[in-house]
């Protein structure tokens, strides 16, 4: 929310000789001032997070800041009406703007945020954990990320859509550093002339789910609740935005070590294999900015409200006493089969993890098989010969008792899992959706059946 008619005063004791601590709290609070003029509800979080001297100050000067910091609560906790007190006034007209189910994530929201991604990333999308623990760390040193609407942002700045590219099985052990996104960053501003207001997750599902909210919180931009494919997909041209018409006119490319690479691709089929072969020269995995647009481009062309729910399934698993069931409510899932690991085959080639995983049944589904066939994501479900099924709907494992997501490069023989089916975001339901990441893209020779419709009783 835009503050338009704000004015502030320094605080009176300021003037009389400060301390170096008290200091250092003035300091802090200029800062404080120039952020709220054009401060959005994460911009001042990010001020409370960045300002403890505020809370700890001496006197005088100390009491004022901590008046400061208690308006700027107010504000955080969207209070309709800012009362005046001595420190400043504040006439407060703007109107609220409209969230989805968050405006923050914070330290706190990083597992619910990471076990719903797990959960969407239908196996794939990088490994979980890890990006978990690099988006706390983040979060810990650089304070919360605001999530935006794309209502909240200037149609002409830069989204920049973010992501990790490669093999599942390399990221476990190749981490990022951290710098990427400083080289992605100055490398689109460059070559668009136009500042980066906000970044957008690629892919909401598995570790590209979580990692651009570390992304976020170090480079200071808030991020999009929406992303380019409401699950995980193995390849780059595999985005809603292709599917929109959108051209991959700019694609960002860069390691740990700091290189980076500018692609310009035709379209998205170029987009893959350029990517890809760049990928590999990297040792396997990079970070990737693609379809790098203007604000005002992505209406219609991305999946919103991602983030939100990637959350709302997180949080509804930790609060279910039976967390499949409460998955299975939360994503308006099916059980396929519940049962044990009794084969696994994988191998990483050409940047994907392939290969199959059979599940037997046990209990209500004993003497029942499922193979599940992957590609850095579980794309089909079969049994007897026959599709249960089918990408681009969503199949996830997870552990039979925790509801955790179990990846395709972690699986292993004799886990119990449950097999889970949900239905994809409408837009692959479309006639174009289909010829971008239909079963026939994958090699099968299978018509794609909505899952509902495959197990209508």
């Amino acid at each position: 929310m835009a503050h338009e008619d704000i004015e502030l005063e320094a605080p009176g004791g300021c003037d009389s000789g400060p301390s170096q601590h008290e200091e250092s709290a003035l300091g802090d609070w200029f800062e404080a001032t120039e952020i709220l003029k054009k401060a959005h509800f994460g911009d001042i979080a990010r001020l409370m997070w960045h300002c403890p001297d505020l809370d700890r100050a001496g006197d005088g000067v100390g009491d004022e800041c901590r008046d400061a910091l208690h308006l700027f609560r107010r504000i955080w906790s969207r209070s309709t009406k800012i009362a005046s007190n001595t420190v400043l006034e504040v006439q407060d007209t703007a109107q609220p703007r409209a969230y989805g189910e968050c405006v923050l994530i914070t330290q706190d929201d990083i597992p619910a945020l990471a076990r719903g991604c797990a959960v969407l990333g239908t196996g794939g999308g990088g490994e979980v954990t890890t990006s978990a623990l690099i988006a706390h760390q983040a979060l810990s040193e650089c304070g919360p990320v605001e999530v935006v609407t794309l209502a909240d942002l200037p149609p002409e700045g830069i989204l920049m859509p973010v992501g990790m590219i490669g093999a599942p099985s390399v990221s476990i052990e190749k981490l990022s550093s951290g710098t990427e996104i400083g080289s992605l960053r100055r490398l689109v501003e460059h070559h668009t002339g136009q500042p980066v207001v906000a970044l957008m997750v690629s892919e909401i599902g598995g570790g590209n789910g979580v990692l651009p909210a570390a992304w976020a919180a170090r480079s200071g931009l808030p991020l999009l609740d929406a992303d380019g494919m409401g699950r995980a997909f193995p390849q780059v041209d595999m985005m809603s935005m292709n599917v929109a018409g959108l051209p991959p006119s700019l694609i960002v490319l860069a390691d740990e070590r700091d290189n980076a690479i500018i692609v310009q691709a035709v379209d998205g089929h170029w987009a893959e294999l350029i990517a890809r072969s760049v990928t590999e020269v990297f040792g396997g995995s990079a970070a990737m900015s693609d379809y790098v647009m203007p604000v005002q481009r992505a209406r219609g062309a991305i999946v919103e409200g991602s983030v939100s729910n990637a959350l709302r399934i997180g949080r509804a698993v930790v609060a279910s006493e039976h967390p499949v069931e409460g998955l299975l409510a939360a994503v308006q899932g099916i059980k396929l089969i519940e049962g044990k690991v009794v084969d696994v085959q994988r191998r990483t080639a050409g940047g994907f993890v392939r290969g199959s995983v059979v599940v037997e049944g046990y209990g209500a589904d004993q003497g029942r098989l499922v193979r599940i066939e992957i590609q850095n994501e579980n794309l089909v479900a079969l049994e007897d010969g026959q599709v249960r099924v089918i990408v681009p709907d969503l199949i996830t494992l997870v552990d039979s008792q925790t509801a955790d997501a179990v990846a395709t490069e972690t699986v292993r023989y004799g886990q119990r899992v449950a097999v889970i089916a949900m239905p994809c975001d409408p837009i692959w339901r479309t006639k174009r959706g289909l010829e971008v990441a239909g079963p026939r893209v994958f090699g099968y020779d299978f018509d794609y059946v909505p899952v509902e419709v495959l197990h209508a009783s």
